[in-house]
């Protein structure tokens, strides 16, 4: 096991958050997709900008924290394609292993604990003159037979309304802010609630920046979640997630193909559970397939 364990840990790396997409290669003029930005647990608010037109973007995301924080390793599978150039539909399928570093043996447990759906329109016209401005929903459905550490046992409907700008004076520098609701119905999934979560119908409000530097992109989230307003109780969590998300030179990702980028975020809530702190660490690798395909053939 002393040996196993690295083995584990060490793949684990290799395999990082991969997305691979395939791309219309002809010239465009639509601004770049804010799905470059976003790195869940690095940066998760939504943002306006849609995946380009006939571009399908494939991620693969392992939950490589629940190696030592669960029983299960998680793997979302998902795919996000661009309909329109204003108007995108994502969708993912997540499945999970026994990783063998806990309470269950190794692979003697597997299978699908969820799905999500969602789309999200890029808005030609603003509520807010020189603010882009994108409406969307998500829904998240757990599986009844999954393990309960593996998901609230809720189901999720997520509407909601973006905004962003750039400014001419602030050179890289893009504010964003937003609201949604967390909508929650009971599944006959069994589910664990993580740290300061609720468990019933919010609000949520979400605002801050991005800050563009070369290679570097800076950011800052403030989000605020309340149930005072529609769910049953009056319970409040207020998040801050500062975060950089920068490439990696060719000398160290071994020269593979591709365009690797780190993420580093540490996220701070203060909720009804009391006040939490934590580091996110993400990796990410983004390959063209036609490339890819087409060295594979050479």
């Amino acid at each position: 096991m002393k040996i196993l364990r690295p083995l584990i840990y060490a793949a684990s790396l290799l395999l990082a958050t991969t997305s691979l997409h395939a791309v219309n290669e002809a010239a465009t003029d639509e601004p770049e997709p804010d799905e470059a930005v976003r790195i869940k647990g690095i940066f998760n608010s939504e943002l306006p900008r849609t995946e380009r037109k006939n571009f399908l973007r494939l991620t693969v995301h392992p939950h490589f924290g629940d190696f030592h924080r669960k029983d299960y390793l998680r793997l979302p599978v998902g795919v996000r394609y661009g309909i329109t150039k204003n108007w995108e539909a994502s969708t993912a399928l997540e499945g999970f292993f026994a990783h063998g570093l806990g309470d269950v043996s190794a692979f003697s447990e597997y299978g699908l604990s969820g799905f999500q759906v969602g789309t999200k329109y890029r808005s030609s016209t603003s509520l807010l003159p020189g603010w882009e401005m994108g409406l969307g929903v998500d829904y998240t459905l757990p599986f009844q037979d999954t393990p309960a550490e593996l998901t609230d046992g809720f189901e999720h409907i997520n509407p909601y309304i973006t905004f962003a700008r750039s400014f001419s004076g602030w050179q890289g520098v893009r504010l964003f802010w937003g609201t949604g609701l967390d909508l929650v119905r009971d599944t006959k999934a069994a589910g664990v609630l993580d740290t300061n979560e609720f468990g019933e119908n919010a609000n949520e409000f979400t605002g801050g920046f991005i800050l563009l530097r070369g290679r570097h992109t800076y950011t800052l989230e403030v989000k605020f979640a309340t149930t005072e307003l529609i769910g049953d109780t009056s319970q409040n969590r207020i998040t801050v997630r500062p975060g950089i998300i920068f490439q990696l030179p060719p000398r160290l990702t071994f020269k593979s193909h591709g365009q690797w980028t780190m993420g580093i975020a540490v996220p701070m809530t203060q909720g009804p559970d009391g006040f939490d702190v934590g580091v996110s660490v993400k990796f990410r690798g983004n390959f063209n397939l036609k490339r890819l395909i087409g060295q594979g053939g050479d």
